[in-house]
């Protein structure tokens, strides 16, 4: 599997155990953090940083969190644009947290 396909897979199971729509805290006996875990690791291993900015325009707030997140592990400077962006304008504040904590991680003024 290439490293195309292996970021798609990881965003299309953590979709499914992820949905937008999914309620901000996790009940007693839920382990989907290990999806979590799991998709953020594939992603910060991929190194495939582009491929990952695509996810913040996806339709899934989980995936756009994800996604800001691992961009800031990535910690790469040409990131910082598209994690401004998402910063300025995504709907959930969730994202925008993970977004400047990513600038933050990222260490840069390119804003």
């Amino acid at each position: 599997m290439d490293n195309r396909d292996r970021i798609q897979t990881t965003i299309d199971d953590f979709s499914t155990a992820w949905p937008s729509g999914r309620k901000d805290f996790r009940n007693e006996g839920d382990e989907t953090w290990r999806d979590y875990a799991r998709a953020l690791s594939v992603l910060v291993s991929s190194e495939d940083a582009e491929r990952v900015e695509i996810q913040l325009k996806n339709d899934n707030r989980q995936v756009r969190a994800l996604a800001a997140r691992a961009l800031g592990f990535m910690a790469r400077p040409r990131s910082a644009p598209v994690l401004s962006a998402a910063l300025r304008k995504d709907e959930w504040a969730t994202v925008r947290l993970l977004s400047a904590d990513a600038l933050g991680m990222i260490h840069t003024s390119d804003t």
